[in-house]
């Protein structure tokens, strides 16, 4: 049995027997039909806005998954921009144009790169 309370066609509250989208996600809600649904692009996007990084977190990540060797000499051929930033930045961005381009010279997909940032979050010095 499904309760749904909407407010202005907003989702204020829901009862679901069986699997219910985590609160946490709730401005991501929407309803279709009688199912409440959540929308995962706009959820991935909200997470990797807030996806920052020191430069330890980030070396330590990239050693951990084995990748620290090969990123830091692809830096070397990057441009003189790239190889500043990589020798200089406090943290790192997950939605920056450096660290797009350089996931993209590594051949790294999105869900890698979301991976290595999540995992890099977690590291305390």
């Amino acid at each position: 049995m499904t309760k749904i309370v909407t407010l202005n066609g907003e989702i204020m509250a829901a009862d679901v027997v069986g699997d219910l989208p985590s609160r946490d996600d709730r401005e991501f809600w929407s309803l279709s039909g009688s199912s409440i649904v959540v929308d995962q692009t706009a959820k991935l996007t909200a997470e990797r806005a807030t996806m920052v990084v020191s430069a330890y977190q980030a070396r330590q990540a990239l050693a951990a998954a084995g990748l620290l060797t090969a990123i830091e000499a692809l830096v070397g051929s990057q441009s003189d921009d790239v190889q500043r930033a990589w020798q200089h930045a406090v943290e790192f961005r997950r939605n920056s144009t450096t660290i797009a381009a350089l996931a993209s010279s590594a051949s790294l997909t999105d869900t890698q790169l979301d991976d290595l940032f999540r995992a890099a979050k977690l590291i305390v010095a």
